[in-house]
């Protein structure tokens, strides 16, 4: 997909991507986080609950994102409050941030690799 024209919800994948990677690096640089850290990742998932929202409704191949993003809220209820484990929010909110972009008709989009450069010695 040209950059230049991507859709509402592909744009918004590109959110998703990014804020789960900032909850996974933020939790694997403080897997127990204080008060404050507490609070910027409450604010980070309720950011989340609407984006995972807005790309899974009506994209049916997307719907593993959707389970990743539920088992990680999920565990992350147990971390807030001093239990549970902050590895498995990192795990899944990295499979995340690495998971190909699904367009609403179910066309799965993978980043294109860039081609080899000359390997000079």
């Amino acid at each position: 997909m040209n950059p230049s024209t991507k859709t509402y919800h592909a744009k918004n994948f590109e959110l998703l991507k990014g804020a789960a990677a900032n909850v996974a690096t933020t939790l694997k640089k403080n897997p127990t986080p204080n008060k404050d850290q507490i609070e910027n990742l409450e604010a980070a998932f309720k950011a989340l609950d609407k984006q995972v929202k807005l790309y899974t409704d009506n994209t049916p191949k997307a719907a593993p994102v959707g389970q990743k993003y539920d088992k990680a809220h999920a565990e992350w209820q147990l971390v807030k409050h001093g239990k549970g484990d902050s590895k498995k929010i990192v795990a899944e909110m990295e499979w995340i941030s690495k998971s190909p972009y699904v367009s609403p008709t179910g066309a799965v989009e993978r980043p294109s690799t860039p081609a080899p450069t000359g390997g000079g010695h």
